[in-house]
């Protein structure tokens, strides 16, 4: 997920070439593969379910990078927010089936930090 994220956060050329393409294509098997691990290896459908809604949603930002539309469940906050809060929810349920303390405590950034596209937007200013 890290490398998709990376990948698309990089990009600033319209349109993305093929070569760009397929190395977002590349890191969505990766981390395909590295979901199906987690599947084999984690007792917990919890983590399990988080780590499939990951992986969906960075396939959401790979989707959007190709010029499709968006997927009903992607509409309100966008992939990178989508992603960003499926992989929060990953992290807790990872930390709670290992036993950490306060499994839910995982910081979550503000969303203009997240969306490369909130960043740009101007901000009201406080009355």
């Amino acid at each position: 997920m890290a490398r998709i994220r990376a990948l698309v956060g990089e990009l600033s050329a319209k349109p993305v070439s093929s070569e760009q393409m397929q190395l977002l294509r590349e890191a969505h098997r990766e981390a395909r593969v590295h979901y199906e691990r987690l599947r084999l290896i984690s007792a917990s459908q919890g983590v399990q379910k988080a780590g499939r809604y990951a992986v969906r949603y960075a396939y959401g930002l790979i989707r959007q990078v190709d010029g499709k539309s968006l997927r009903d469940d992607e509409k309100e906050r966008g992939p990178w927010i989508a992603l960003h809060d499926a992989l929060i929810s990953l992290y807790a349920e990872v930390r709670r089936e290992t036993g950490v303390p306060q499994p839910d405590n995982v910081y979550r950034e503000p969303d203009e930090w997240i969306d490369p596209e909130l960043a740009r937007r101007p901000t009201a200013s406080p009355s």
